[in-house]
């Protein structure tokens, strides 16, 4: 089998020059730099209608990134003090936590179940008056608000890695009272730098939110209520609008999630040949979006150092939960707390996925998967023999 390059980022292939996305981006930034509206002018408040438009959701609220897309929300309902418990997962990128510290409130942190996703059970057990629910890899959590997992607790959708996910063709940003997207440049939707929104189709929140994203500012000279600096910036927001305003070709937001499920459904069927791979179960009627392929593995380690020996950027998205942190130690959680998040995170490999691998590649990667497993001792053997050579 002849070695070959299964790289994870995309990011040169996506703005690459002559296309189109490019080329709509550099009209609009002359624009910009003729008009100077830098900050929540056009650029913004189109992103956002388009956003509104795509998603059937009441209200966009562009903001400067995921993190503080979710302590916006915290705080525009209320929690946002040490009396205020809000539930997250631990098995999560460590924004989540960072953002209910930012608002002020206090953390619990919570099991997940076997998909990787929150522990429904755990979350209602907990006296925390908010949930924040994380589309782990871009598989949606449900949410229903007649759910009693809930009981009366607030929930905001962790969205970050699942825009464009839906249940039951119900789009994820009506699936929550807020729902926080980051536009990371990894993420299916993207900017160059940082941005995020949040969505919602509460009236009343979404005033508020766009108070607390300006200073609380309700025209130049009025400050209605206490607020942050945390305004999308016009040329992110000029970025975002073109994948979504373009045609359906490869810069457009619709091509790059059928690419990432085409991709992932490939994985499938070559994975299931190979027992020693747990894939989650696809359920029909959600729609993962794939920001990351994300498989439990025998031998995890192993089989990372050896696909990185072959050519293939395999990654680990988290190796240490957040509640084993050394940065969170003082929340007083220790090894064993959460028992399915420590396995879970033993296990875990996030393959490439994006958009714009070929159908050779991802066969590549997964044969060289099942290689390893038919004798993981001869293909660490020779693995270490190629860094030697």
């Amino acid at each position: 089998m002849q070695k070959m390059n299964v790289p994870y980022s995309y990011l040169t292939e996506q703005y690459r020059r002559g296309s189109a996305l490019r080329e709509h981006i550099l009209v609009d930034l002359n624009d910009l730099m003729d008009d100077g509206q830098y900050t929540l002018g056009w650029p913004v408040k189109r992103f956002e209608r388009a956003f509104e438009k795509t998603f059937k959701v009441k209200h966009a609220i562009g903001v400067s990134n995921g993190t503080d897309a979710l302590a916006l929300s915290l705080v525009a309902l209320g929690l946002n003090n040490q009396n205020q418990w809000v539930a997250a997962p631990s098995a999560t990128f460590v924004a989540t936590i960072g953002a209910i510290l930012q608002a002020g409130a206090n953390v619990r942190l919570v099991d997940v179940d076997p998909q990787g996703l929150i522990d429904k059970s755990a979350a209602h057990r907990t006296p925390a008056r908010c949930v924040i629910g994380v589309d782990w890899g871009g598989m949606p959590v449900s949410w229903d608000s007649d759910n009693n997992w809930l009981e009366g607790k607030h929930f905001i959708r962790d969205a970050a890695q699942s825009i464009g996910a839906s249940i039951n063709g119900v789009s994820v940003a009506n699936l929550g009272e807020c729902v926080c997207f980051s536009l990371h440049p990894l993420k299916n939707l993207n900017v160059m730098g940082d941005g995020g929104v949040i969505a919602t189709n509460d009236d009343a929140l979404a005033k508020e939110l766009r108070l607390l994203r300006n200073h609380g500012l309700a025209d130049r000279d009025t400050v209605a209520r206490p607020g942050f600096n945390h305004r999308l910036s016009s040329l992110q927001a000029i970025s975002a609008y073109w994948q979504l305003a373009l045609p359906y070709t490869m810069e457009n937001l619709d091509w790059v999630i059928e690419q990432r499920i085409r991709n992932a459904r490939s994985y499938d069927t070559w994975l299931k040949k190979c027992p020693m791979v747990q894939i989650s179960p696809r359920i029909p009627e959600v729609k993962a979006v794939y920001h990351l392929y994300v498989i439990q593995a025998e031998r995890r380690n192993d089989l990372v150092r050896y696909l990185q020996s072959q050519g293939i950027e395999a990654k680990v998205n988290y190796p240490v939960p957040c509640h084993l942190q050394p940065g969170f130690a003082f929340l007083g959680y220790g090894s064993g707390s959460l028992p399915e998040t420590e396995r879970q995170a033993q296990r875990i490999i996030s393959l490439p996925i994006h958009q714009y691998l070929r159908d050779e590649q991802i066969e590549y990667a997964a044969t060289c998967i099942q290689s390893f497993y038919q004798d993981p001792e001869k293909a660490l053997s020779e693995a270490t023999a190629n860094r030697a050579g």
